[in-house]
């Protein structure tokens, strides 16, 4: 197979976006010069129904806003998240892919850990961004104890345990064409436990692991009002636990990834 031909050094911003009430943009805004100081470019992908002002805003912005040709699922999340990447490689060195809620949150309130994140991610081929306890402690039960179940497959394929349940991710140029190669990729969200399994066994890549402040849960941001009426963060996030349906779901993902940990350890 011929060498790819080099590419100077770009660190590209590659990230996943759903906000169909635009619900994320005042905050986008604000961060926005500050992404593009860190990042060489910036690739958003959005879902169909993601709200047209934000699309239209951000790509006023310097943001190349692609489009996701149909909504994805958890069992169709990898796929996207694979799209991601192809849309993002394009013209980097290196990739830092997020999702743009996480993304935006640390640029806000932890931006000199995501500058000192951005440094690293050129010096990886795979860097696998997780959260540190007090992060992951900010997170929902609900979340908090399914993503522990699947942190804990992984770390038992893996041989060391990571949470990789953030979705975030630095990739050499190289670790990305890899993963686009792939002749059968995981099509599920698994993909937070495929790719670090796949990618680790190949010979001389160069992966790492970081745990971070930033990556803490965002969701709160867009929901003030609510929090508010709730009678404060507590008693907002009590109720978001009381509701059955989101543990039903979260087994489900957890069910997914645990999949994929089975599928991808044994990965030739």
């Amino acid at each position: 197979m011929d060498s790819e031909p080099q590419v100077e050094s770009r660190l590209v911003l590659a990230a996943t976006h759903s906000d169909p009430d635009d619900a994320m943009l005042a905050q986008s805004l604000r961060v926005l010069p500050y992404l593009h100081e860190l990042y060489d470019e910036i690739v958003v992908l959005v879902s169909p129904d993601t709200g047209k002002r934000s699309c239209e805003l951000l790509a006023a912005r310097n943001v190349r806003v692609e489009q996701q040709t149909q909504q994805a699922d958890i069992e169709t999340l990898g796929l996207a998240r694979l799209d991601t990447l192809r849309r993002g490689v394009v013209n980097a060195s290196h990739l830092h892919f997020c999702d743009w809620d996480r993304v935006i949150h640390w640029a806000e309130f932890y931006p000199d850990e995501l500058r000192e994140v951005t440094a690293a991610i050129p010096h990886h081929d795979l860097l696998i961004l997780g959260r540190t306890a007090r992060a992951f402690a900010t997170h929902p039960r609900v979340q908090r104890d399914t993503e522990a179940i699947i942190n804990h497959a992984f770390g038992l394929a893996f041989g060391q345990h990571l949470d990789v349940t953030a979705a975030a991710r630095g990739f050499s140029r190289r670790a990305a064409q890899l993963l686009l190669a792939l002749e059968n990729p995981e099509p599920s969200s698994g993909n937070d436990c495929a790719w670090p399994l796949y990618l680790a066994r190949v010979p001389d890549l160069v992966v790492g692991y970081a745990a971070t402040e930033g990556l803490e849960w965002e969701t709160p941001d867009r929901y003030a009002d609510a929090i508010s009426a709730a009678g404060g963060l507590d008693a907002w996030i009590a109720n978001y636990d009381a509701d059955p349906q989101r543990w039903e779901f979260r087994l489900r993902l957890a069910l997914l990834e645990v999949g994929a940990v089975n599928r991808w350890r044994i990965h030739n």
